[in-house]
């Protein structure tokens, strides 16, 4: 089975190598914005209101994988289901932003851990108490 996804837009941020990505979601204060590709200018309406939003990307500096990695480079190794790492069977990532605003087909998000140039894959709204995902949080 072949499965194939089309990018519905691209994150722009200060980050830009792999290096300088912070360790969670939850601890960084970095900002940016993802742009919406045409024919996807409709889909942030109705997210105003919104604090946070739940985000699909494509690790798209990830050349291979190994089944088995070590955290950050050091310690034992794990299996890569149990890391955050970046080089995955299916590159593909999840962070939970913080939405800071809307304009046109922009919106403006904060708690970066994704490299400029991410493909976005998709995204949710997070519309119950943000303490309820803390687990999501904890790395």
């Amino acid at each position: 089975m072949i499965i194939c996804y089309r990018p519905i837009g691209v994150l722009h941020c200060d980050i830009g190598s792999r290096k300088d990505i912070p360790a969670f979601f939850s601890t960084s204060d970095v900002a940016g914005w993802i742009d919406f590709y045409n024919g996807y200018e409709d889909v942030i309406r109705g997210l105003d209101g919104v604090d946070r939003i739940i985000v699909l990307f494509y690790f798209h500096l990830s050349k291979s994988y190994s089944l088995l990695q070590k955290r950050r480079r050091t310690g034992e190794l794990k299996g890569v289901f149990s890391l955050r790492s970046p080089d995955r069977p299916n590159a593909i990532g999840l962070s939970v932003l913080k939405l800071k605003g809307l304009t046109g087909s922009r919106i403006f998000v904060e708690g970066l851990d994704m490299v400029d140039g991410s493909p976005i894959l998709d995204i949710w709204p997070i519309r119950s108490d943000p303490g309820k995902v803390s687990h999501l949080e904890s790395g």
